[in-house]
């Protein structure tokens, strides 16, 4: 091959740069990253996320943070390429999950990433059924399901120490992954 010149986008006269990236991106082989994605109507989702993501860094992670509201979805993908773990953190809306994380969680789907572990962290008030919507929607993924993280208003000590469970699991499945 001595150029790649699809039907939309750029010409490539360095075909090799191309198909080692493919190669790569098809190939079984993750990183030591987990991606996290969240929406936080009241802040706490929001506190929640940032107790993960500073366990998860301590612990020699890299994190990918996307806060959906501002999120370039083009950047989103490309950082769950090479994602050994996903997190979905949201609030529940109305009984459900926010939109806006829905509509994360089925563009992840479409996608069909090759993260080995996902996660669910949801907040409710008086109806969280939330976490069943996204667990069901990223099945597919089959990737191995975290303990969930589920949240009534903003997150106590209790809640903290779930959060570091959950922190101090994905650490364990990496090094199991031989990623630590």
């Amino acid at each position: 091959i001595t150029l790649i010149a699809p039907s939309h986008g750029p010409i490539h006269h360095q075909p090799e740069k191309i198909l080692e990236a493919y190669k790569e991106w098809v190939g079984p082989e993750t990183k030591n990253e987990a991606v996290v994605v969240f929406v936080s109507m009241h802040d706490s989702v929001a506190k929640m996320v940032n107790r993960l993501v500073e366990r998860l860094s301590l612990a020699g992670i890299n994190v990918q943070l996307f806060n959906l509201t501002v999120t370039d979805l083009g950047q989103l993908a490309i950082s769950l390429v090479e994602a050994t773990t996903l997190i979905v953190a949201c609030p529940t809306v109305l009984g459900n999950t926010h939109p806006v994380a829905m509509s994360a969680a089925s563009l992840i789907r479409a996608l069909r990433p090759k993260i080995r572990f996902f996660g669910v962290m949801t907040s409710y008030l008086w109806g969280g059924q939330a976490e069943e919507t996204l667990i069901k929607t990223l099945e597919p993924l089959q990737a191995e399901l975290l303990p969930l993280v589920k949240v009534r208003g903003c997150p106590q000590e209790g809640d903290l120490k779930e959060i570091d469970s959950l922190a101090d699991r994905i650490g364990e499945k990496h090094r199991q992954a031989g990623l630590l």
